[in-house]
Formats: structure tokens, sequence, C-alpha cells
């Protein structure tokens, strides 16, 4: 069984995991679900807030580990995890990307959504340093596929995401990040990254294992147990 670290995205906290957490330690997975900084229990202010610390508090959580670590991000987490696996290479056994952004090294969350048309997915606030998600976004794209009870659940939940890391690029490069083996869980319903999009990035890097879910952004919310059982088909014996 596996050491596995999960990565929430822009917006979220740990919290998110909530369901599919005891799925994966029914499971026999030893799992961490931390908050990155300025999200969920975390308080950091916005404006202190950073990539470099969101690598940080995740190359943390994976020191507290004997052995080798499995990380697995959701959405902006996709970016994380790829800054962790540049930054400390030999301790992640396996990077898994859930629905998430995995960019080429120089690319930015930012830079990205510059490129795409469509609805837009968030609201800057007055100061510029954050981001928040209007309400129609979050029921329509975010928890497209969720139920009210969930949607009433999350809402209040949510944080206003510091704008800088959707600013930074990605640094990474083959000898470090592209040594880690690395699997996508296509979420084909999703539209805050729809599969289409999903799919230019895997061609772009390339993972070794790959699978597909019937679910949208939020599919450790709406289809935990098919999250967990893609997982549980990926993560190394």
């Amino acid at each position: 069984m596996a050491n596995i670290v999960l990565v929430h995205g822009a917006w979220h906290g740990a919290w998110c995991w909530s369901k599919l957490l005891p799925l994966l330690v029914a499971q026999g997975h030893q799992v961490a679900v931390p908050d990155l900084p300025g999200h969920g229990e975390e308080k950091t202010p916005i404006t202190r807030v950073s990539m470099k610390k969101y690598v940080r508090r995740i190359v943390e959580e994976v020191e507290r580990f004997d052995g080798k670590v499995v990380l697995i991000g959701h959405s902006m987490g996709g970016l994380v995890i790829s800054q962790v696996a540049e930054q400390i290479p030999e301790r992640i056994d396996q990077l898994i990307f859930v629905t998430a952004l995995l960019l080429q090294n120089g690319d930015s969350l930012l830079a990205r959504m510059q490129h795409e048309e469509g609805q837009a997915l968030a609201v800057a606030t007055e100061d510029g340093a954050g981001l928040i998600v209007p309400d129609e976004v979050f029921d329509q794209v975010f928890y497209s596929d969720c139920s009210d009870e969930d949607r009433a659940w999350a809402k209040p939940q949510l944080v206003t995401q510091a704008a800088l890391p959707f600013t930074t690029p990605v640094a990474i490069s083959d000898n470090a990040f592209g040594s880690v083996p690395r699997a996508y869980i296509y979420c084909d319903l999703d539209s805050v990254i729809p599969i289409e999009e999903q799919t230019e990035m895997v061609a772009a890097t390339p993972c070794e294992q790959v699978a597909h879910i019937a679910a949208g952004h939020m599919a450790m919310i709406s289809e935990p147990e098919a999250l967990a059982s893609a997982i549980q088909g990926i993560v190394p014996v």
C-alpha cells in the first residue's frame, strides 16, 4: 500500500477530500490531507500566499513519511505537485493528476486561462490580490454534477483565492520532474477543465497511466467511489 498526500485545488481546502479519504484509508493507504497556505484552516493572508509557500507546505508533508510518497493533485493542485516533484524527485513515487493542470515549463495558470474562451471562472477582488468564484459559476461549472446538499456544504468553505500563484510560471525539468512516473485521471464531464483540455495537456506531457471517470470537476465529492477505484488501479502496490 502507498503513502499518499492529497493536494487540493484553488479556493478549496483539505475538507474537499472528506468523502474520498476514508475510502483510501480502507484500501490500506496512509493518507495525509493538508491545507495549503491561505486555505481551509490555514489562515495565511492572501497577500502573503505564493506558489513557493504552497510547495514548501507539501514538501513538509512528504518529509513526515518514511519512504516515498504518491502525490495526488486536483485542479490547481497539479501545479503544486509538479513543483514538489521538481524539488524532491527522490521522495516521490508517483504523481497522479485528477482533472488537474499539467503544464509545461514556463507556462502559468493565468496564461492558460487567457488563451481559453468562454465564461470567466473567477472575478478579481478590488485590490487585485484575490479571486472569487461567482455563485453561478460555482453551481453550474465547478459543482455541476454535485447534489444541492453538497453545494450547500461546500460553498461556505470556499476562500478567496490568492492571485499570485496563478501568475507564477511553472519551473520544471526533465531531470527532476520528468524522472517521476505520472498518471492522469480524466474527469469526462468536467466543465472547468473540459476533457479536450485535459487530453491536450496529457498529449503535451505524456503520462504512463491514465483512467477515465464519468464525473465533473469535483469528482472527490460527486463520485468518490469511482475516484477511489481509479486511484487504487494506479497507485504502486
